[in-house]
């Protein structure tokens, strides 16, 4: 297993607080240039924006897969762009759940429906 960033809700505040002043497109901050700024890695950062992406809070980091940069989603602007970012996600979503119905599938192929069934280790032997 890989070690998860842990996210602070200072740290999504520091994000929020830096990327105030980059609210459009064309004023987005290179993920590089706001890792400098942050002092933190890459890992990190990507770490607290899913967060804030995925919190209850009206808070929307936007970047572009082509172009990079991150910039914050404000009210009065273009939402394309936020739009366009939602859809990128949600195939993602979608690509990532038909890969897991296939990886599961397959262990169903290979090695049984008990391989896949947490109620079959439960009832295993207690000595």
């Amino acid at each position: 297993m890989t070690n998860t960033p842990i996210v602070t809700d200072k740290d999504k505040a520091n994000i929020l607080w830096k990327l105030a002043h980059y609210n459009t497109p064309e004023s987005r901050i290179a993920v590089e240039a706001l890792c400098q700024e942050l002092n933190m890695p890459r890992r990190k950062l990507r770490a607290i924006v899913h967060e804030i992406n995925s919190d209850d809070s009206d808070h929307l980091i936007l970047t572009d897969t082509e172009e990079g940069g991150y910039w914050l989603a404000v009210r009065g602007v273009d939402p394309a762009p936020a739009v366009n970012h939602f859809y990128e996600e949600e195939s993602r979503a979608m690509n990532t759940m038909r890969k897991a119905h296939a990886i599961k599938r397959k262990i169903v192929s290979i090695y049984g429906q008990e391989a896949i069934d947490p109620n079959v280790k439960l009832q295993g032997r207690l000595f």
